[in-house]
């Protein structure tokens, strides 16, 4: 973690060192000026349509306490949802009027960035569309013309975006001293990043598979069972071996 810096250093200065994640971020920023008591007022703020996209590469990203966040891009969806007697087509999720609409889930923030042509599209579907079922068929040549959109199915919905994180402890060993420390994970994403203490925290994590942004549902209890496993093992059978500070001690003995 760097020191904090002023929004109005980061736009009028220079940086040696900065990235070009980070001339990306800078670029994201504006200002506004206006007159109070005679004297001009700069107020600098952040240019949501650029800011968000620009922090998905970006390697440093924190949230208040310290702990990285996962940014991905998602993509805005019509779901259909097929009942007895109609057919309902809801954007997921509603922009509200913004061009970008922002959620919090797991480890961090997924966003979908709507165009011009999709901003259109959702003011007119802004209380959805629904349609009895004998219009099933002209309602399916619309969705067709909608090229903006991608088009899911009710029941497939939530499988578009959530899929099984890994449950898997892992040992990661760093060196120390003349010895080695050892800090039992999990990494739902297979990836390095995330990385979370079995069995605790956020039960959903953002990821990507194939360049796509997916979220990972966590089975916290598997985790446990697997953490707990791996404590019933010879190697674990002496306590000194675990460092009384660390996450994995006050897992343990929960």
């Amino acid at each position: 973690m760097g020191k904090p810096i002023a929004t109005k250093r980061l736009f009028e200065e220079s940086f040696i060192g900065m990235t070009p994640a980070d001339r990306a971020l800078v670029a994201a920023l504006q200002v506004q000026t206006t007159i109070e008591g005679g004297y001009p007022v700069a107020f600098h703020s952040w240019r949501p349509e650029l800011v968000w996209p620009a922090l998905v590469n970006h390697p440093a990203v924190f949230d208040e306490a310290g702990k990285p966040l996962t940014i991905v891009e998602a993509e805005a969806r019509l779901v259909v949802e097929h009942t007895k007697d109609h057919v309902k087509v809801q954007l997921a999720p509603q922009t509200n009027g913004q061009q970008v609409a922002v959620t919090k889930v797991g480890n961090g923030y997924e966003f979908i960035l709507f165009s011009q042509q999709q901003r259109v599209v959702a003011e007119a579907l802004s209380g959805g569309l629904t349609a009895p079922v004998s219009e099933k068929g002209r309602l399916e040549q619309l969705l067709e013309r909608v090229q903006c959109f991608k088009i899911v199915m009710k029941h497939d919905d939530a499988e578009a975006v959530c899929q099984p994180a890994n449950p898997q402890v892992v040992a990661l060993l760093t060196p120390k001293g003349q010895g080695l420390s050892m800090e039992l994970k999990c990494q739902p994403t297979n990836e390095d990043e995330p990385r979370c203490n079995p069995g605790v925290g956020a039960a959903l994590v953002l990821g990507k598979i194939d360049g796509k942004s997916v979220r990972f549902q966590r089975d916290l209890d598997a985790e446990r069972a697997n953490l707990d496993h791996l404590f019933d093992l010879p190697a674990f059978a002496n306590p000194s071996m675990v460092n009384s500070s660390s996450p994995v001690s006050s897992i343990a003995s929960s």
